[in-house]
């Protein structure tokens, strides 16, 4: 990936994802005054599976990726991809349908699960 600023040389961000890239974002998500580049990407195939990968930038102005946390098997209950990402007013949300045991891959029955990034334990926190 590469970032191109206004007043200075583009920047290029190297990094593994699995899918194509669905949205991008820039957000102070830890607190420290400096942006980080957050990225959504979304895999192929039925279930869509959709994934956060960030990177923050070091004292020398280097990029570094942040580990995002996965979901803890309490708050993956019931999931088979299909996720929304949104940023709304700083706060970083996670969707995702909810599928019962008998559910097929189109017609989730189980609700909507709805989780926020916690920047202060660096970790999902499930709402529902």
């Amino acid at each position: 990936m590469v970032v191109r600023w206004a007043d200075r040389p583009a920047d290029r961000i190297e990094g593994e994802r699995d899918g194509s890239v669905e949205k991008l974002w820039f957000h102070d998500l830890d607190g420290d005054r400096r942006d980080e580049v957050l990225v959504v990407t979304r895999s192929a195939g039925s279930g869509g599976y959709g994934a956060l990968q960030a990177w923050s930038r070091d004292a020398q102005s280097h990029w570094q990726p942040l580990e995002v946390p996965d979901l803890h098997p309490h708050q993956a209950a019931g999931y088979m991809g299909h996720d929304v990402f949104t940023l709304v007013e700083g706060v970083l949300w996670r969707e995702f349908p909810v599928y019962r045991e008998e559910d097929p891959n189109a017609r989730p029955t189980g609700g909507q699960a709805r989780l926020r990034f916690d920047p202060s334990e660096w970790k999902w926190v499930r709402l529902d």
